[in-house]
């Protein structure tokens, strides 16, 4: 018990730098105009010689995830959007991740006015996490991940796969993939 409870101190303390740029960056999201929230599931997901729902050492990762978004525009179909997220990891690990995604959109089929589109997204990021991965030597992590997405007018639906990694920083550094179906609103 008394491991756990220094291990959670240790990761919030090493990870200011994280903290920092996530507490900067946030209010600059709040005062926008294009905002939105979401709520998502996620599972593991394309690992190489694992079954569906899995990731190495054949342990179930499945999590839930809620973030807040702004997207400032680039150009008329191009935003560059700012996501920090939490998620609870549920089985058969569990833990939480407190992650912060910077990553571009493109509208690329727009009807109705542009209030109905296909979207895409490709971007990278950073996540803490409390969840322990015997293939990742660190609980700081990379992201990088790509999707695509449908917009009703303030509704949106949208699935990403997401690629976990240490940067080659640590020793192992094998690599974890998920896939996260959300759902949400723009406001």
């Amino acid at each position: 018990m008394g491991k756990a409870k220094k291990f959670s101190g240790t990761l919030f303390r090493r990870s200011w730098g994280f903290w920092s740029m996530f507490l900067i960056l946030l209010p600059v999201s709040v005062y926008g105009q294009d905002n939105g929230m979401s709520i998502g599931y996620g599972t593991g997901a394309l690992n190489p010689h694992e079954r569906f729902g899995h990731i190495p050492d054949d342990q179930g990762y499945e999590f839930l995830q809620v973030s807040y978004f702004h997207q400032f525009a680039l150009f008329e179909n191009g935003f560059f959007v700012l996501e920090p997220y939490f998620s609870y990891t549920y089985r058969t690990m569990e833990g939480t991740d407190l992650g912060l995604s910077l990553y571009l959109k493109y509208n690329f089929l727009n009807w109705n006015s542009s209030k109905n589109s296909l979207y895409a997204t490709l971007g990278t990021g950073g996540v803490v996490t409390s969840v322990h991965f015997t293939d990742q030597a660190s609980h700081e992590l990379f992201i990088l991940q790509g999707g695509v997405g449908f917009k009703w007018d303030r509704f949106f639906i949208d699935g990403r796969v997401r690629h976990y990694s240490n940067g080659g920083f640590a020793t192992p550094n094998t690599g974890l993939q998920s896939i996260i179906l959300s759902t949400g609103f723009l406001f």
